[in-house]
């Protein structure tokens, strides 16, 4: 990672003379990139998307770093029931020793155009089909909305090793999740091949997913429902993810092929699998569609 150095000068006022003096070291980190699905954690959230983001890192005392930065996430076809996405973190890093570092941090996510997104159609059954609902049970129903609003927090360690192996949990205040993932890294400089500039990036990952809430309804418009409604035949199964927790393990893959165009460009193709556990009526799964995922993407990435 490139950084950028300022120094600026001071003038003295009595010498008339100028003084050197240095500011922090400031790193500029940016990317677009084209993915023809979105996967975390195992499971599909939408189809092909635009992902800009921009990083800006700031080293603090000792071997510390501040950085602030924004994801994003926008859907290209909005008809299919997408959203976009906007994710603004900061996070501190620390090393530890020379070989391992700390890294936690917090971010926030504003989802969009939600309404649609995170309807199931056992929910739309239940609308149409639903037996003996009440007036006021049918508006709550209709009126439903997922949050909008996404916190998480995060801390991991990674080491500076063959294979760059690193650890992750995460706690998502919304959907009360916790989430452990693992991961290796490995780059495979072409240069020796004759192909200067050129090099392959490969990636794996192993990852456990527990979610109170995974599809981050607000649960207190449910409290209304009796129980009798809940257990009626053509209603209680639809709505039976509502009251289960959501347990999943998943582990993937990617091999991306990275061209260095110069000392603060890249450019980047390549492609990914994933899969899960979680069982074929899962609601993780019938909103996402496939238990087993492979998508491709593009990119551009600068340094600065």
């Amino acid at each position: 990672m490139k950084k950028l150095l300022a120094i600026a000068g001071g003038l003295l006022v009595g010498g008339g003379a100028y003084a050197e003096f240095e500011m922090p070291a400031l790193s500029i980190n940016s990317s677009i990139k084209f993915e023809t699905a979105d996967v975390s954690e195992g499971t599909r959230s939408m189809d092909q998307n635009f992902k800009p983001s921009v990083e800006v890192g700031l080293p603090l005392f000792g071997k510390s770093d501040l950085y602030v930065g924004v994801d994003s996430t926008l859907a290209t076809n909005r008809k299919k029931g997408q959203s976009n996405e906007v994710s603004p973190y900061i996070g501190f890093s620390y090393d530890i020793t020379d070989m391992f570092t700390l890294d936690l941090g917090y971010q926030f996510s504003r989802k969009t155009s939600v309404k649609d997104d995170n309807r199931d159609e056992r929910e739309v059954q239940v609308e149409v089909e639903g037996p003996n609902l009440t007036d006021e049970s049918k508006k709550d129903l209709e009126s439903k909305q997922p949050k909008a609003n996404f916190h998480k927090i995060y801390v991991g360690v990674m080491a500076d090793v063959l294979m760059r192996p690193s650890v992750y949990f995460e706690y998502d205040t919304t959907q009360k999740k916790v989430n452990i993932e693992g991961a290796v890294g490995y780059n495979l400089d072409l240069v020796n091949f004759g192909a200067g500039g050129l090099g392959i990036d490969l990636g794996a990952k192993v990852g456990f997913s527990h979610a109170k809430n995974p599809d981050g309804i607000k649960r207190n418009v449910f409290d209304k429902w009796t129980k009798e409604q809940r257990d009626q035949k053509a209603k209680g199964k639809a709505f039976e993810w509502l009251d289960c927790k959501k347990n999943w393990f998943y582990a993937g893959a990617n091999a991306d092929l990275v061209y260095s165009l110069n000392e603060n460009a890249k450019a980047r193709a390549g492609v990914a699998f994933t899969f899960n556990n979680a069982k074929k009526d899962d609601y993780k799964n019938s909103m996402n569609r496939s238990k087993h995922n492979v998508w491709f993407s593009s990119a551009m990435e600068f340094s600065f």
